[in-house]
């Protein structure tokens, strides 16, 4: 067992440095861009959003709110004060999710490349040219989101600590899109694309896949990672929904997932037989691993890496509840989704 410890061990730190590498990435130039951003609800964070965005150190883009008509006299009071207007979601498709309507809509009013962002997300002020100077080399642009709970509560500690696994596909070499920050190449977008959408409900489960489909290129820009800041209400539908849409579309990393999962919980029941510490250093490695992600961010990195241990045996007692549901919900709506 003392050897399987090591071994763990190893690759983690393995782990660390393969992602310090994502961080020395080509680039160009940053280039025409449109940032569309759905809205919908009692966001939050809307203000810091539209002040990081609009403080984009980007020289040409313009940024498109997109909002549900029955929200969209409230909502564009809201912005009103930081000088922007949004637009209303068009009836483009019958069974997409509102927010895939939402995007569509953003399209069709959009100049030069095309940037996805979400409304409860914090933007640093080179993300936009990060994600659009590496266009030259890749078709499409993404990066994850490090969690920012804006209250310190059970629910939103244990959201926190859960999202950084997301971190775990792209460090293995398992690049999706992440919705809150995707960039595409101008004309990439086409009717046969914005068509395949028109019958989804998740949009960056869609887009990947197709960009996976098309063999695009995806590149990661490490060094724009924004935050993302909620205070969650509904741990256990969010957390369904997240598990849910792994099942169904990254079947292959759950399992990876599932194994690493069950051998640290046998270091674990080492550690209670044998009150050996070295059981423990993975649990360790793995908080270091957090912080070293989260590091530009300061103390804001502390809890969600803290909470990244107890939030893998939280996800692996939902994988279970995931596998047995066939509905998940989300932005008010409920979604059927096979497999």
């Amino acid at each position: 067992m003392l050897y399987i410890l090591l071994a763990v061990d190893l690759l983690l730190i393995l782990q660390m440095v393969r992602e310090l590498q994502l961080y020395h990435t080509k680039q160009g130039e940053p280039c025409k861009s449109t940032v569309i951003v759905p809205l919908r609800g009692e966001e939050p964070a809307l203000g810091m959003n539209a002040t990081s965005i609009l403080g984009q150190e980007h020289p040409d883009f313009k940024l498109i709110y997109v909002v549900d008509s029955d929200e969209l006299e409230k909502q564009n009071a809201r912005l009103k004060q930081f000088g922007v207007q949004a637009i209303e979601t068009e009836e483009l498709c019958g069974r997409c999710s509102g927010k895939i309507r939402a995007i569509l809509t953003g399209i069709r009013h959009s100049n030069g490349n095309i940037v996805i962002a979400d409304s409860d997300t914090v933007y640093p002020k080179g993300w936009l040219a990060a994600l659009t100077s590496m266009l030259k080399n890749y078709h499409v642009v993404t990066v994850f989101s490090w969690p920012c709970p804006l209250k310190i509560t059970p629910s939103n500690l244990m959201r926190a600590g859960f999202w950084t696994l997301g971190f775990e596909s792209h460090a293995i070499g398992g690049r999706f899109l992440w919705g809150g920050s995707m960039a595409f190449r101008e004309g990439d977008i086409d009717q046969k694309i914005t068509d395949e959408l028109s019958v989804e409900w998740c949009d960056d489960c869609a887009l990947t896949r197709i960009s996976k489909e098309k063999g695009w290129k995806i590149g990661y820009a490490a060094r724009a990672m924004p935050l993302n800041a909620f205070d969650e209400r509904a741990l256990a539908s969010w957390t369904t929904r997240q598990v849910k849409l792994m099942l169904k579309y990254s079947r292959k990393g759950v399992y990876v997932f599932a194994a690493v999962a069950l051998i640290l919980t046998a270091f674990l029941v080492m550690f209670a037989l044998t009150a050996n510490w070295l059981y423990l250093t993975p649990f360790a490695l793995w908080v270091v691993k957090n912080l070293v992600r989260g590091r530009r961010y300061g103390r804001l990195a502390v809890l969600p890496s803290i909470m990244s241990v107890p939030a893998i045996f939280f996800a692996l007692l939902f994988l279970v509840v995931g596998a047995r549901s066939h509905s998940v919900q989300w932005r008010d709506r409920s979604y059927y989704v096979d497999g």
